[in-house]
């Protein structure tokens, strides 16, 4: 059988607060949890994923700068993926 996978692939907003995302897929042996962070410009992707429906947490590594709105730990749920399929999330706002 042919190991297809799929991927998740967005960006967040603001691009300062270099979050960790990370893709959890529930399954009968517990989570599994894939990792990325965040570039310089907010883009992110996540590829070789199973497919299944992800939750996708995105917890921000900095502080945002004096006077500007707090950066705060974002959750999305029901995030399809399917096989050699990379899933687009858009922009995410962490603000």
């Amino acid at each position: 059988a042919q190991d297809l996978r799929g991927g998740i692939s967005g960006t967040v907003n603001p691009a300062a607060a270099r979050p960790q995302i990370l893709a959890i897929r529930s399954t009968i042996l517990g989570p599994d949890t894939v990792s990325t962070s965040a570039d310089v410009s907010g883009a992110y992707q996540i590829g070789g994923l199973p497919a299944g429906t992800y939750r996708v947490e995105y917890f921000p590594s900095t502080t945002a700068l004096t006077g500007q709105p707090a950066y705060r730990n974002v959750v999305r749920t029901g995030i399809t993926v399917v096989n050699d399929q990379v899933t687009l999330l858009g922009t995410t706002s962490l603000n």
